[in-house]
């Protein structure tokens, strides 16, 4: 099995899209440059391929916004409807740094914004498992509310970054 196998009609997809576009959609509300990073990369250099997108998504996540000249980059991640999603291993390895949000929900909760260093470092605690040969750890929904670190909502984070006051 293609290990960045990508399947836009699967359910967990469609429902990772939504939720993204509904971050996407709350974080233009309150800042002035927000940008879909795959679409922005694209623009930039039509020669990539998928593959070579999804390679920069890993790093840089789903949106970009500019905040007082530097770019701060935000990771979308839905949780399933049963209450616990995939967390793949590579998502801890690769979206590192202090400039890295992770923006967590699902429908009716979020999006909850938590720093990548902080929800690396939680989830490299979290039980693990393997699926495909792939390394994943378990995100509860329970966990996510109970981070007390990070900012609820795009308002509560732009007011973080000091875009609001």
């Amino acid at each position: 099995m293609n290990r960045n196998a990508y399947n836009s009609n699967s359910e967990r997809c469609q429902n990772g899209m939504k939720f993204q576009e509904r971050v996407q959609a709350e974080m233009t509300n309150v800042f002035s440059d927000v940008v879909n990073t795959r679409e922005e990369f694209a623009e930039n250099d039509p020669t990539l391929t998928n593959f070579e997108l999804n390679m920069l998504e890993q790093r840089y996540g789903d949106i970009a916004v500019t905040v007082n000249g530097r770019r701060v980059f935000v990771e979308c991640v839905s949780v399933n409807t049963d209450g616990v999603s995939p967390f793949p291993e590579s998502k801890i390895a690769k979206f590192v740094g202090d400039s890295k949000w992770y923006a967590i929900g699902w429908d009716g909760y979020g999006p909850k914004f938590i720093p990548a260093r902080s929800m690396n470092a939680y989830m490299s605690k979290c039980p693990g498992f393997v699926r495909d040969g792939r390394g994943y750890r378990k995100l509860r929904r329970r966990n996510v509310r109970n981070i007390r670190i990070g900012c609820d909502g795009a308002e509560a984070f732009a007011r973080h970054l000091g875009v609001l006051v």
